[in-house]
């Protein structure tokens, strides 16, 4: 009966191993595809490149005041 249940317990692990390596392949092969190549969906697209003018100024979104708000007298200039 133990012998059963182990078997059990292994092939579960295999399966959850197999499925967590699938996943992670697939996340490794989109992110390949998004910072190489062109990517599939075109939101994806201005995501990479707001990420990419976001880290080359970072003031950007101090800005608009989307970061950077103090809580207290906000004075504009």
């Amino acid at each position: 009966m133990l012998e059963d249940r182990n078997s059990r317990v292994k092939k579960l692990f295999r399966w959850f191993a197999a499925l967590l390596g699938a996943t992670v392949l697939l996340g490794a092969v989109l992110a390949t595809q998004v910072v190489f190549f062109r990517p599939f969906v075109i939101r994806i697209f201005h995501g990479k490149v707001f990420l990419q003018r976001l880290l080359e100024d970072p003031e950007l979104l101090t800005q608009p005041g989307f970061a950077g708000a103090t809580g207290g007298k906000v004075y504009c200039q």
